[in-house]
């Protein structure tokens, strides 16, 4: 076992680790600090017992720029740190990373950090995502608290808790969550229509567990898509206690008599968005001046 291990440390420097076989074992690692890093696992067994740090960005004037490359084999880490000071991207499309703590994926104060998950197994104990979380395939057992931007389709088996922005699919998809998911008073909600299919041609939220909305409610439509007069989009389902609302939403403009309406099913613990005919005048006056302002409505249906 090494005390550390450290690649593209310096201003200018340009450093490749690419592991087939065996086994590294140290206590601390950096892939990149103030330099360029790159490490690369096709397979084999890499063992931290402290903190894997991808673009440190400490020991000099630039911020540093360092990808790990998780292909196949076992890595075990005690903590994680993505982009502290500098542009970090951990890519897994295989393998199985193992953290015994938390796993932190930074805004960076020059950069940013990114941890595409395409396949194989991610086990943590937390992910606090600052940056940018994609999610394309594999399995992830973890809580998360997420202030940056969580994306993606599959499943997601744990808490979410939802502080940045959070966009199922994969233009378009649908998200599993596997475990509880809550929405903070600051968190968003993307949802990208582009059809009538649930899952394929638009986003769709599945929760096992309890849902808690607030926030927001983000919605675009994708390339030429113009919903149909009477359209109905099942976009969020929990399978456990739902409560809450949206408190604001974006949405895209209707023409030809037509608005959103938001109806929150507390029953079957569904929410849609539907497209319905703008009401008359006089409905107007008796919905009072909430609608007259954003030209929205919302309906409730309430557990007895």
């Amino acid at each position: 076992m090494t005390g550390g291990l450290a690649i593209g440390l310096y201003d200018g420097s340009n450093g490749e680790y690419i592991l087939n076989s065996g086994k590294v074992s140290t206590v601390d690692m950096t892939v990149s600090d103030s330099g360029k890093g790159v490490f690369t696992q096709n397979n084999g067994e890499v063992e931290i017992n402290g903190t894997l740090f991808i673009a440190r960005g400490y020991s000099g004037s630039n911020p540093g720029d360092g990808t790990y490359n998780l292909k196949d084999g076992s890595l075990k880490t005690g903590s994680v740190w993505i982009s502290p000071g500098g542009t970090g991207t951990f890519n897994q499309s295989g393998g199985i990373h193992t953290v015994s703590s938390n796993l932190t994926i930074d805004s960076g104060t020059n950069g940013s950090g990114t941890y595409n998950m395409m396949g194989g197994i991610l086990n943590a104990v937390n992910i606090i995502n600052k940056g940018a979380f994609n999610l394309t395939g594999g399995a992830v057992s973890a809580n998360i608290e997420n202030r940056g931007t969580f994306s993606g389709s599959g499943t997601f088996n744990g808490l979410v808790t939802n502080y940045g922005t959070l966009s199922p699919g994969n233009s378009p998809g649908t998200l599993n969550i596997d475990g509880d998911y809550t929405q903070d008073s600051s968190g968003i909600l993307n949802i990208e229509l582009e059809g009538y299919i649930q899952g394929t041609e638009y986003d769709f939220l599945n929760i096992t567990g309890d849902a808690t909305l607030s926030g927001k409610l983000d919605v675009d439509l994708l390339g030429t898509f113009d919903p149909d007069m009477g359209s109905i989009f099942n976009i969020i389902h929990a399978k456990g206690e739902f409560t809450g609302a949206f408190t604001s939403w974006d949405l895209p403009t209707l023409n030809g008599g037509r608005i959103w309406q938001i109806a929150y099913d507390y029953d079957s613990d569904d929410v849609f968005l539907k497209v319905a005919p703008v009401p008359e005048p006089s409905t107007l006056l008796l919905l009072g001046s909430g609608l007259l302002g954003v030209g929205f409505l919302r309906k409730r249906f309430k557990k007895n």
